[in-house]
């Protein structure tokens, strides 16, 4: 999958343009500033069931940024591996990750029926990894519509949940509310947090919860890419077709659904059509491919990408 190679030749090509003096000695600084702020604001919490891993692939400043980030926090020992494959081979650390929106809404064409197509979507994931990769994305369609499809066979065979997008702790609160309904202990489970997190926030969400489930947490651009006079790039690459049409991600907050209402009434009828976006760049790929498309939030990049 194009994705996370395209994101992090793009976000590395823009930093190297605009930031050509910064690297590794600025964002090892930065982190060991942030890792002396977290031991200060820990001081007076039981951190041992505090777990954290590196998710930080697709909007690094740099691949030697990365790495060297990853290969100090390999000394904390709440760190609990990577999402970038290559990294976690070299350095001997536990590849880690979750399910991508694209798994869901591929599953809104190549399913029989839309209406089902989570439950066909969690179906077919369990067939493929019946006893590992266990944590369910659940923002695809909101997590409202994901509850509703989350039964008991699937919430006891999950491992956990996974909150990308609106209010941590409402979506926290959900997620235990749920698996106390259907007699399932939340001490038993694991959320994983991983929308726009730094240490900071990990904290605020381990104090509220810890407790009551168990907890892990992503963080991704807030490690890789946080450097003194460096704007991280907001870029995205979402699944918009599939076998040559439309699917839909529903994440709040409104701005991030994709594509806009009138490519997806079926799915969006009962949804607020979100704002218009611009700065989008279409690319395409093989007529068998999936079409993909980057949106620049605020500031379009000098330059064009074609896959053939």
């Amino acid at each position: 999958m194009w994705e996370v190679p395209l994101l992090a030749v793009i976000s590395e090509l823009v930093h190297r343009y605009r930031s050509p003096e910064n690297g590794v000695p600025e964002a090892l600084a930065m982190l060991e500033r942030k890792l002396t702020d977290f031991n200060q604001m820990t001081a007076d919490i039981d951190m041992s069931a505090f777990k954290l891993m590196d998710f930080g692939t697709r909007r690094r400043f740099s691949r030697d940024v990365q790495e060297a980030i990853v290969s100090r926090l390999q000394q904390e020992s709440w760190f609990t591996g990577t999402s970038n494959y290559d990294l976690a081979r070299r350095l001997t650390l536990t590849p880690m990750g979750t399910q991508a929106h694209e798994w869901f809404q591929a599953h809104q064409q190549i399913s029989p029926d839309l209406a089902t197509s989570q439950r066909a979507a969690l179906a077919a994931w369990l067939t493929e990894y019946p006893d590992q990769l266990g944590i369910a994305l659940t923002d695809c369609i909101t997590m409202d519509a994901f509850l509703r499809d989350f039964g008991p066979e699937f919430a006891t065979r999950y491992q956990g949940l996974r909150h990308d997008s609106g209010d941590p702790f409402e979506w926290g609160e959900k997620a235990i509310s749920h698996y106390q309904k259907l007699g399932i202990d939340p001490l038993t489970k694991v959320l994983v947090f991983s929308d726009n997190l730094d240490l900071a926030k990990a904290i605020e969400l381990y104090r509220h919860f810890s407790s009551r489930v168990n907890l892990s947490f992503g963080i991704g651009t807030r490690l890789t890419c946080d450097i003194p006079q460096v704007k991280p790039l907001n870029i995205v690459i979402k699944l918009v077709e599939c076998n040559g049409k439309p699917v839909l991600s529903c994440r709040q907050p409104w701005e991030n659904h994709l594509p806009r209402q009138s490519v997806c009434p079926r799915v969006t009828k009962s949804v607020r059509s979100p704002a218009d976006q611009k700065g989008q760049l279409i690319i395409k790929g093989s007529r068998q491919a999936p079409f993909f498309f980057i949106y620049l939030a605020k500031h379009p990049l000098p330059m064009r990408i074609l896959l053939v």
